[in-house]
């Protein structure tokens, strides 16, 4: 099996410069975060527990979080999850929630999709997905749908 020599955090914060969390099948290293600006960190906890952690910390769990987007919008697979509304940080899954693959991206950093599964930041890095690139730009609209009844948009 290969280590990986790089440090890797037990924990990891979601913030407003989280731009995916994907999953790592490498040594003790759960997941792979990207943070805008190129900065990458190994983290023991697989994505859904950063996940899971994170709308803890901002006053639901993930279930309840999924059961009211669920409600509002009648979305019921690859539900887009509010993290934390007052700063506007959305995720949203490119597959089932629960595929070991799943990768999580961060509505306000994806500025598009290519059709070779290339997702295009807003800073210009890039970062390649099995996911096609009509299935990100629904991700992307339902997500947008989604914010829409979690935030004050005026």
């Amino acid at each position: 099996m290969k280590t990986l020599s790089m440090d890797i955090l037990q924990t990891y914060q979601i913030n407003t410069s989280t731009q995916a969390i994907e999953p790592c099948f490498e040594g003790n290293a759960k997941a792979l975060v990207r943070e805008e600006g190129g900065a990458q960190y190994y983290v023991k906890q697989t994505p859904a527990a950063i996940i899971s952690h994170a709308c803890l910390e901002n006053g639901s769990s993930l279930k309840g979080r999924g059961d009211a987007v669920k409600h509002l919008t009648g979305f019921v697979r690859r539900k887009p999850i509010p993290i934390d509304e007052k700063r506007r940080i959305f995720a949203f899954p490119i597959h089932s929630q629960r595929s070991p693959d799943n990768v999580w991206l961060f509505y306000s950093h994806v500025r598009s999709a290519k059709t070779e599964g290339i997702i295009i930041f807003r800073d210009q890095s890039t970062m390649t997905t099995e996911a096609s690139a009509y299935s990100i730009q629904q991700q992307l609209l339902r997500t947008s749908h989604c914010m829409s009844h979690f935030t004050d948009i005026g």
